[in-house]
This record gives structure tokens, C-alpha cells and sequence, in this order.
């Protein structure tokens, strides 16, 4: 996704988000992966720049910008940044009614860091997780792919990875209507 020379994959976006989420640093890893196995550290930023200005930013997106109407996810803090971006079909959507060279509902995409809610905001560095989705042809990022990012952060703290919310106390959960017989 992307226009022209500013094109990349959801997985480029995915790594670059990583890098802001990680204070700068890329992890360099295996291709496939093992367990165990250490990774290399690189560091993208020069000496003496700081991520907190993009993961303001990107915070900025989640409270009041585009992302600001996702569904909030309880114990977790969400940075994003939504985008859609123009591109005509191709030969290889014709069969879902694309045609080649024709302008098309724009690609919607969302990337997301997602931390524990109780973590110090837009900290330099953090245990955080990325998520990047993309819907060809959804629209725009937050109405289609960001819902789906949304999902996956759930997703990550069902399984444990993120903080669960925090139980409601008798004194702060919502008043209950008695059932009338």
C-alpha cells in the first residue's frame, strides 16, 4: 500500500512501527524464528533522537485524531496511525469486479503499538506490541482495518500477552436496575 515511491508492505510497516516502539532500535532476527535464538539489535535513530515525538503522535491519533472512535480495549494503551491509500486495480482483482488501471475504493491500513494502560505514556522504550493491518480496497483505515487491529490487540491479551482490565469494584461498576416481577 501506499502512492507511488512511498509504497511498502504491511510487513514493512509492521517492522518501522516496531522500531518506534522499541525506542529506536530494530531487532534484526532469524528467518526462521527459533526460539531461543538471540536477535541482533541495530539502532536506526542517531545518538540523541528520541521516538516520544512519534509515539506522541501517534498517541494524538488514538485520543482525538482519526483512531479516536476505535473501540477501546480496557487495560491497554493504544498508539496508531490510520491511512488509506489511492492505487487502481490490477489484473490479478478482475475477479472481484476490479478492473485494471481504474480508480478503486482507496487500501485501508492501520499500525498499532499497544502496551499495558498503567505503563509511563509514550516512554522512550517498553514491553509493546505491533499489530498492522491492511483491507484492499476497505476505505478508509479507521473503519476497516483499524476495527481489525483492534481485534488483534484483544486477541494478544486473551492470550496473556497484554494486562487484563482491571475488575470493577462495587463503588466504581454501574448501578443495576432491580427486574420487576
Amino acid at each position: 500500500f501506499g502512492q507511488g515511491a512511498g509504497s511498502w508492505s504491511v510487513m514493512q510497516a509492521a517492522r518501522v512501527v516496531a522500531a518506534v516502539a522499541n525506542g529506536g532500535n530494530y531487532l534484526r532476527c532469524s528467518a526462521d524464528m527459533r526460539l531461543g535464538e538471540p536477535c541482533t539489535t541495530v539502532a536506526i535513530l542517531a545518538p540523541g533522537a528520541s521516538t516520544v515525538p512519534i509515539l506522541a503522535g501517534m498517541k494524538g491519533v488514538m485520543d482525538r485524531g482519526t483512531g479516536a472512535k476505535l473501540a477501546k480495549v480496557p487495560g491497554v494503551r493504544l498508539y496508531g496511525k490510520t491511512g488509506t491509500a489511492d492505487a487502481p486495480g490490477t489484473r490479478a482483482e478482475a475477479a472481484w469486479g476490479i478492473r485494471a488501471g481504474k480508480a478503486t475504493t482507496p487500501h485501508s491500513w492501520f499500525v498499532a503499538i499497544a502496551e499495558a494502560d498503567d505503563a509511563e505514556p509514550c516512554a522512550a522504550a517498553g514491553q509493546r506490541y505491533v499489530v498492522a493491518s491492511v483491507v484492499p480496497h476497505g476505505g478508509f483505515g479507521a473503519a476497516a482495518a483499524g476495527p481489525l487491529a483492534v481485534e488483534a490487540v484483544r486477541a494478544l491479551q486473551a492470550q496473556g500477552y497484554l494486562p487484563a482490565p482491571a475488575p470493577e469494584s462495587a463503588s466504581t461498576a454501574p448501578a443495576r436496575k432491580k427486574a420487576s416481577r
